[in-house]
């Protein structure tokens, strides 16, 4: 990875954090970045530990130098953005205002980032060949199956999949990221080596931080109708945090302290 790409990946990183920070506290940024209303502060909150997670999986592949790990960060970015520029397109020619339209485009420049960043990735082996281990592979796969059925029935609009209220246009956004993160561990699975973990976990570790306290907050009082949604979204989060934790610190084939840098492999093309 050269310097500049390495410190470009950084720039985005660093402005990801930021925007977490922006929806984290809601900020009156907020506005000009998300053109789309809520019905409750914990959309905003939903939105921020996105940004974590994408500035954690980002980080992490311009800090460690891996290369070809940034194809499934790809891979989310046009699994999210392709569907966000269509959606937005769409609700602007419906009359939903400049602001969508903007974001449409914005989007589109988001589809053209994920399609470089492919491109860029394939170039390159992996690092850390070791196989993925089997712990790992199986959550991944359980993590595929409730993020495809979660993002799905989100998409469609039905309610209570998650534990707050939400409008008909974020319930199909929200259902969209849930496929973003769906494809990035998929393609953890496809290519099962030590190197294709970190970055889903870093991501999703930043992500349970997160969500983690305002969900708990909101256990004692929440509705009848949420509860359930809550407790199976609260199980998902502490899980994938113990499972994070693990294997980005303890588990020697996959930490990301304390591992030799070894060469990249020469590039296979798949």
């Amino acid at each position: 990875m050269s310097p500049r790409v390495r410190w470009l990946l950084l720039a985005v990183a660093a402005a990801q954090a930021v925007f977490a920070l922006v929806f984290w506290f809601q900020l009156p940024l907020v506005g000009a970045i998300w053109p789309w209303p809520a019905t409750s502060p914990l959309s905003s909150t939903f939105v921020a530990s996105i940004f974590a997670a994408a500035a954690a999986s980002t980080a992490w592949c311009a800090l460690f130098r891996r290369e070809r790990a940034l194809a499934g960060i790809a891979l989310d970015y046009l699994v999210i953005f392709v569907p966000f520029a269509l959606f937005s397109a769409l609700r602007a020619a419906q009359g939903a205002g400049t602001g969508v339209a903007a974001f449409a485009v914005a989007c589109a420049f988001g589809v053209v980032a994920g399609g470089w960043i492919l491109r860029y990735s394939l170039r390159f082996g992996w690092r850390n060949v070791a196989p993925t281990p089997a712990l790992a592979r199986v959550s991944f796969a359980v993590f595929v199956v409730a993020l495809v059925l979660s993002g799905s029935l989100l998409v469609l609009g039905t309610p209570n999949v998650l534990p707050w209220t939400v409008t008909p246009d974020l319930s199909v956004l929200f259902g969209f990221i849930f496929l973003g993160a769906a494809a990035y561990f998929v393609f953890a699975l496809a290519q099962p080596v030590a190197d294709n973990v970190p970055g889903q976990l870093a991501g999703f570790l930043l992500y349970d931080i997160v969500l983690l306290g305002p969900f708990l907050v909101r256990l004692p009082t929440i509705d009848d109708a949420f509860r359930l949604s809550l407790l199976v979204y609260l199980a998902a989060l502490i899980s994938s945090t113990v499972l994070a934790l693990y294997y980005l610190l303890l588990h020697p084939t996959t930490r990301i302290f304390g591992q030799p840098d070894p060469a990249a492999e020469p590039a296979t093309g798949g």
